[in-house]
């Protein structure tokens, strides 16, 4: 990571949208090296950044990001509620067969959780909702 970088960044006040891309960018590095404490950190990041903005699309993206990172991480907890939250900005947009590609990946990492957390009939049932959905796309 570019120490210089970082002390540029937060030496300034950037708008929403660039401060979250270059949280992102910093969580798919840290997650390209296994670095998954780091990626779950950056992605921390990435999220609040994006929150105070009105895109809710990257909202529910980055909380996906956060929730998939910390399933890597191991901290389950966190990975659930990042996930239930990308759900929940999910579904508040527009029925629009676009979406359903995030819609299945959410299913699909809520399933990842669920099983890593022994909980294997929950797992299932994400897994049928991730294929019932890719059925009509």
């Amino acid at each position: 990571m570019d120490v210089e970088g970082l002390k540029l960044f937060w030496a300034a006040s950037y708008p929403s949208m660039p401060a979250y891309q270059f949280y992102a960018e910093m969580a798919m590095t840290a997650e390209n090296a296994g670095q998954w404490n780091l990626a779950v950190a950056m992605n921390r990041e990435a999220v609040r950044a994006v929150s105070s903005s009105p895109n809710h699309t990257v909202e529910a993206l980055a909380r996906f990001e956060l929730g998939k990172a910390a399933t890597m991480a191991g901290a389950l907890a966190e990975a659930k509620e990042a996930l239930d939250s990308a759900d929940r900005l999910i579904g508040r947009l527009p029925d629009d067969p676009a979406f359903d590609f995030y819609r299945t990946e959410w299913q699909i990492g809520l399933a990842t959780v669920a099983m890593r957390d022994g909980r294997t009939q929950q797992s299932m049932a994400h897994l049928e909702q991730a294929r019932d959905l890719l059925a009509h796309t």
